[in-house]
């Protein structure tokens, strides 16, 4: 009977190692937003220069991607759908036990519609509880902690192997998280659910103009002031600069309720006053909104719009340039990944010879001989941009690079590709290069509507397995007016 108990008793604890093993693996998941804050909890010590803070409309608004290439500083994001501002509050003060960024970006919709907290908690409550140690817990909202609340009530539900069973019985969804699980980043998964390349209709503008938004919410409330002070404090104790900033919103919204939006300004204006590090960049008001081709179709137009990749480039730039404008931080280190975004907003090309790549058609039944430049302007009845090619770096095989296409107006607008190139196969360019050559074809198809009119240079751009990307200027140019 002893030798049974002592078996069951290391089994049952093999059983439980086993199960806890796994459950950090995928703990550890690199794949969307979960991904996003575990990339964050990764990075070298000391390595984040900006932190960028918020909820869907700072993850749905601006590009870390583009603020890093534009600024050259190290830039990490942690938002979360429905973030209050007790819960960004609480985020900082985590992010801080191991980062020490020179700017911390709070994007202002969490106080603009204070009352959409996920958690439903009255101002009043928030500042009753808000020393309460345990509440520390509960306000910090990231994703580890979903993670863990998600868990059943009963013991095998606590791990991931039960908890998802359902995933670990279809092999693609199993295989997808185990390689979510030990990629080294996800910055690229998560800027493909950030890219979301639709666009408000006109049936929908129509409908919209039936809708009447009193804007009484649009205040900056208790709760808000108090929390606007703990920051303004933390950035003092840790020596950081703290910027609000607010991402656009539809613009026949913003002048529905624009009375509204002006208290706010006024509000926060006054209250961050007299704070030199402190400052407000209210793009909202700059612009007085973006109108319906910068927006996500998300159904029903609604007062909580987010901003498609047009619009995210556009936000993205401005703050960017706020930024270059107002600071003048030195970066942490001078080594920053070689991504797309980097190559094409600082003009950086590949070694002469390294790269390879021709573009055989722009827009529609244009033929090019290889090697030609031009301008070819894309005519108003068109609706899409059409590009094929073929592009190569001369060290790596085509089947392992991924092919990226940058349409570059200027340093303020360059749309990077991500998933709209497709593989195509040119039997011409395999019978004249090689079999090395039958990945290195593409076609790309991009809707017009997601570039603001001016002239855009095609850049290829070839990601290799190890991450460095190469980048190759190909002298054509698009005019869409």
């Amino acid at each position: 009977m002893r030798t049974l108990i002592l078996k069951s008793v290391l089994f049952l604890s093999i059983f439980c190692g086993l199960m806890y093993a796994s459950d950090l693996l995928f703990y550890h998941n690199k794949s969307g937003l979960i991904g996003m804050v575990n990339d964050f909890y990764e990075a070298k010590e000391g390595s984040v220069d900006i932190l960028l803070v918020g909820n869907s409309h700072m993850g749905l608004g601006v590009d870390p991607y583009i603020l890093e290439a534009r600024t050259r500083m190290k830039t990490e994001a942690l938002s979360g759908a429905g973030t209050d501002i007790y819960q960004i509050y609480h985020n900082i003060s985590e992010a801080l036990k191991t980062q020490s960024p020179k700017l911390v970006i709070l994007e202002t919709y969490p106080m603009i519609m204070h009352n959409s907290s996920s958690f439903g908690v009255s101002s009043d409550a928030v500042l009753k509880v808000v020393d309460n140690k345990a509440f520390d817990e509960y306000s910090a909202y990231t994703y580890r902690d979903i993670m863990i609340e998600d868990r059943g009530e009963d013991f095998y539900q606590k791990f991931y192997l039960f908890r998802y069973k359902n995933r670990l019985l279809d092999p693609k969804s199993f295989i997808d998280d185990l390689k979510y699980s030990t990629n080294e980043s996800n910055k690229r998964d998560l800027q493909l659910m950030q890219r979301k390349n639709s666009f408000i209709t006109k049936a929908q503008v129509e409908k919209f103009k039936e809708k009447r938004y009193p804007g009484n919410e649009i205040y900056l409330d208790k709760k808000e002031h108090f929390f606007v002070d703990k920051l303004i404090a933390l950035s003092e104790k840790h020596d950081f600069d703290l910027l609000f900033f607010t991402v656009p919103v539809y613009d026949s919204y913003y002048k529905l309720v624009e009375h509204s939006f002006e208290r706010f300004h006024k509000q926060l204006s006054e209250h961050i006053s007299g704070h030199g590090s402190v400052h407000f960049f209210d793009y909202n008001r700059y612009l007085k909104g973006l109108n319906e081709t910068y927006l996500i179709n998300e159904g029903e137009i609604r007062k909580s719009q987010h901003l498609n990749y047009k619009g995210i480039i556009k936000t993205s730039n401005a703050l960017s340039e706020f930024i270059l404008e107002n600071y003048n931080h030195q970066p942490s280190s001078l080594s920053l990944d070689r991504t797309p975004e980097y190559l094409s907003y600082n003009s950086i090309e590949a070694a002469e010879g390294s790269m390879e790549g021709a573009i055989s058609r722009l827009i529609y039944k244009k033929s090019y001989r290889e090697g030609r430049k031009d301008t070819v302007r894309v005519p108003s009845e068109f609706r899409f941009v059409r590009i094929e090619g073929w592009m190569k770096h001369t060290n790596a095989p085509s089947e392992q690079s991924e092919k990226v296409i940058a349409l570059a107006k200027d340093d303020n607008f360059v749309f990077v590709t991500i998933n709209e190139l497709e593989n195509r196969t040119d039997s011409i360019l395999i019978q004249q290069k090689g079999a090395d050559y039958r990945f290195a074809a593409y076609s790309c198809t991009i809707n017009k509507i997601f570039f603001e009119p001016g002239a855009y240079e095609v850049l290829h751009i070839v990601s290799s397995e190890t991450g460095k990307s190469y980048m190759q200027r190909m002298n054509n140019w698009l005019l869409i007016e």
